[in-house]
């Protein structure tokens, strides 16, 4: 069973306070700034029709530019959620933060090491994306395909 949007968001405030995550290190971004956050993410990695709209919840794995410029490192298949998160920081190559989208439409900034406590602490999210914040790489776990693999 999935979290509805609101839920999604509700679950991941409680992980932070939980797991005593300061706000500096994790948290989420202003929302004066999704728009350009979402277009940016949406523009520099997947194919697109122009004047679409931007729709993060139907937004297909497989619609990646692989076949244009980006690369893809071997894919990840854990049955073990806590084992298959930890691969976040395997993939990840710098200690600057990040952000973190969710398909329900979402954004965070935060470190590695605290968005790998806050989905390790939140009920089962569908798809995400771990992105730097220079838009060069981006790490994609993708629910239907129980799966998780870097773009650079």
């Amino acid at each position: 069973m999935y979290l509805q949007r609101n839920d999604v968001r509700d679950s991941i405030e409680k992980a932070v306070k939980e797991q005593n995550i300061s706000r500096k290190n994790f948290h989420e971004s202003s929302k004066l700034e999704y728009e350009n956050i979402r277009r940016k993410f949406y523009y520099s990695f997947f194919d697109y029709e122009r004047g679409k709209d931007i729709d993060l919840t139907n937004l297909d794995y497989m619609y990646l530019r692989l076949h244009k410029r980006l690369k893809k490192s071997p894919i990840i298949y854990e049955h073990d959620w806590e084992k298959y998160i930890d691969n976040i920081a395997e993939l990840s190559s710098t200690n600057a933060k990040h952000y973190l989208i969710l398909s329900h439409g979402w954004v965070y900034e935060g470190y590695i090491a605290e968005i790998i406590s806050v989905l390790k602490n939140t009920e089962k999210i569908e798809d995400f994306y771990v992105v730097s914040k220079k838009f060069d790489w981006l790490i994609v776990h993708a629910d239907d395909a129980d799966c998780m693999f870097k773009c650079e």
